[in-house]
């Protein structure tokens, strides 16, 4: 059952990522307060790990999104999206949840790399420059709250099949 609302979670997340290029914190932030709630009475997280486990997991995702972040690869949403899967769901499922996002991305990043060079390949494809204002801030290119919500979907979805990390 746990698995099941990880999973509405992280759709609801990955949509709103997707649609409006933001992370509202009633979500991230609401996610992070549940997952804390949760391992404060059952001494346990949503899934079932360990306190020791679940504080590695959150140290590992401040460790791994702050950089970036300071660095404006992430945005801040992104940062509480990780903080919130990692109290939520423990250590080996963040990291396998980080690592698949960050495939994902790097595939994406990859794949619009080489659009951007089909018009030129492919006669007859005309390519449109579209912009993006958001009052006078670059675009993040990188959509790492959504990677990071397909990744939990797809590790849930391996849960409620059986597999284990």
């Amino acid at each position: 059952m746990a698995e099941v609302a990880l999973i509405l979670w992280a759709l609801a997340l990955t949509v709103f990522d997707l649609g409006q290029r933001r992370l509202p914190n009633l979500l991230t932030l609401g996610g992070l307060v549940v997952g804390i709630v949760v391992l404060a009475v059952a001494g346990a997280s949503l899934l079932g790990e360990a306190p020791g486990g679940v504080a590695q997991a959150f140290a590992l995702a401040v460790v791994v999104t702050l950089p970036a972040y300071a660095t404006s690869l992430l945005g801040a949403g992104d940062v509480k999206l990780a903080a919130a899967i990692a109290v939520l769901s423990g250590l080996n499922d963040f990291i396998v949840v980080y690592a698949l996002a960050t495939l994902l991305c790097l595939f994406a990043l990859v794949a619009r790399r080489c659009l951007v060079y089909l018009p030129y390949s492919v006669p007859g494809i005309y390519r449109q420059s579209h912009t993006v204002s958001l009052g006078g801030r670059r675009p993040r290119q990188i959509r790492f709250g959504a990677a990071m919500g397909g990744a939990l979907i797809v590790v849930m979805v391996f849960r409620l099949a059986g597999y284990s990390w």
